[in-house]
């Protein structure tokens, strides 16, 4: 009796211990179109919201970047976090052609002002269809107020890619 207690206790104690607390992101999995999502650069058309882009559900964004020398960037809602805290964000990514495309996680000050350090998910190396997931985990810098997510394609690159099911959490 004495060690399943003790164990009970011990395994309690270590599932606390490594716990994680989810952060609500808006729209994280693109079901209601791009609210709460600010298309910052590029054109409409670059950008689009439906079920084939989907990883789960009925919706996943698709940036279609056609162009070598300009790029789209999509950025959802500022999330408040805690000055030296370690967070993780994970999503999936759909590579269906080209390597065009990325995630930034961006920390902000008091004043939403981007400070460093800026942590990014640099596109697959190769064109690499099918889903994948992939996660930046970061400790958010001591002055840091909020956390940015950014989907943008870069500028010297040409292709389509699929981004959905984006999850933040606290870590410690």
């Amino acid at each position: 009796m004495k060690k399943t207690l003790l164990f009970s206790t011990l395994l309690l104690s270590s599932s606390l211990l490594f716990a994680s607390e989810n952060i609500a992101i808006k729209n994280p999995g693109f079901e209601d179109g791009l609210n709460a999502w600010t298309l910052n650069k590029g054109l409409e058309s670059d950008v689009s919201v439906t079920k084939e882009a989907a990883n789960t559900g009925e919706g996943g964004v698709r940036i279609s970047d056609q162009s070598a020398t300009e790029y789209i960037r999509l950025i959802a809602q500022n999330v408040r976090v805690e000055a030296g805290k370690t967070y993780k964000l994970r999503f999936f990514v759909n590579q269906r052609s080209g390597n065009s495309a990325n995630v930034h996680f961006w920390f902000l000050d008091s004043y939403e002002e981007q400070i460093e350090p800026r942590s990014i998910m640099g596109p697959p190396e190769e064109t690499a269809p099918g889903w994948k997931e992939y996660e930046i985990v970061v400790k958010a810098p001591e002055n840091a107020s909020y956390a940015e997510i950014h989907i943008q394609s870069n500028r010297t690159a040409i292709g389509v890619t699929d981004f959905d099911d984006f999850v933040f959490e606290k870590l410690d």
